[in-house]
């Protein structure tokens, strides 16, 4: 890959002064004394200076995020503009990602506008990329900040022949492919015979459950855990972060069932929004090769991780307490499993 920074200055231009304004104000005061045999004033005249000091202006700083070709085959350059407060400019930071890879994280501080002038500046990149994500921020004296974000998409080359893209979901799975156990109250289930290909697990149990697994004796992870609640096709990870359980321990009061299914049987986050309730897996291929920004609601509060394709944990994407109105987050990259906890209904969009 071809990188070239550049930092151009273009051009410098004086802003005001920053002053401080002095008000004067004169204040006059009289007093009379008087005697039985004459009578004398005096006067005297006091003079009150305030002072007001104007707040600190910030610095700036302005991405244009549409490149324009460079002079130097195969390069292009995103023009910014660095506007410096009332305090001197310490560093300029700019962070990159191309194609969701992480590109530059530079610092710079020789050349930077003085007090209340602003600079013009480009960074050069390889032209090669069809997606650019872009992060400056700038720094003063004072520790006061500034940042902007530029998220640049090249359109794709077209193609003359025109072809049904491939669906990245696969087929869902027949339902002879699943595992079913049912029971009532108390048990311990062995689910050694179980393959080790990536599951989902759904649950129902009348009466509420908790279910935990084993890996022989090393305990694995709390499953379910629903103890006095109705679980109605609850559905959680089975065989992920390379976990074989052996033994399931079924805590109950009344009738259970659980199904071992291919993780190809879940539901696919292919639309711009999916809606669902309580605790889900759902396939988020479109995750798997560029980050995606995600908006999610739930009156009740929700946690979501993601996981890479083969089933290890990738991060915490949100997890949000309480009600969660409209909350933005970024999902990195190599996701393709989206795990959600919660305990009413839940929207997420994209």
């Amino acid at each position: 890959m071809r990188k070239l920074i550049v930092l151009l200055l273009f051009i410098s231009f004086c802003g005001g002064a920053t002053e401080e304004t002095v008000d004067q104000v004169e204040t006059t005061t009289t007093t009379s004394s008087t005697t039985s045999t004459s009578t004398s004033t005096s006067s005297s005249t006091s003079t009150t200076v305030s002072t007001s000091t104007l707040p600190d202006i910030m610095p700036t700083v302005l991405i244009t995020c549409d490149p324009v070709v460079s002079d130097e085959d195969g390069l292009m350059t995103f023009n910014f503009e660095v506007t410096t407060g009332t305090n001197e400019l310490v560093v300029l930071n700019i962070v990159s990602w191309f194609d969701s890879s992480r590109t530059d994280d530079l610092f710079i501080s020789d050349g930077l506008p003085s007090s209340g002038n602003s600079n013009k500046f480009g960074y050069t990149v390889d032209a090669s990329f069809s997606q650019y994500e872009i992060e400056m921020v700038v720094m003063d004296s004072k520790d006061n900040f500034a940042n902007d974000y530029c998220l640049y998409e090249q359109n794709p080359k077209s193609s003359t022949q025109t072809t049904s893209p491939k669906s990245l979901y696969p087929d869902e799975p027949s339902s002879d492919t699943w595992i079913i156990y049912t029971g009532n109250g108390n048990q311990v289930v062995d689910v050694s015979s179980v393959d080790t290909t990536l599951k989902i697990m759904t649950v129902n149990a009348s009466g509420g459950a908790s279910i935990v697994s084993y890996n022989g004796n090393e305990y694995l992870d709390l499953l379910i855990n629903k103890n006095g609640t109705e679980v109605d096709n609850e559905t959680v990870l089975f065989n992920f972060e390379f976990e074989q359980p052996t033994l399931l321990e079924i805590t109950a009061t009344a009738d259970w069932e659980i199904i071992l299914k291919p993780v190809a049987s879940a539901r696919n986050f292919s639309d711009d929004e999916i809606k669902g309730s309580g605790s889900e897996v759902i396939e988020f291929y479109e995750n798997n090769s560029t980050f995606q920004v995600l908006t999610f609601v739930s009156p009740t509060g929700v946690s979501v991780i993601s996981y890479e394709c083969d089933g290890s944990y990738n991060d915490l994407v949100i997890n949000q307490l309480g009600s969660a109105t409209d909350n933005s987050v970024r999902s990195d990259s190599s996701t393709c499993y989206l795990e959600i906890v919660g305990n009413g209904e839940w929207t997420i969009s994209r």
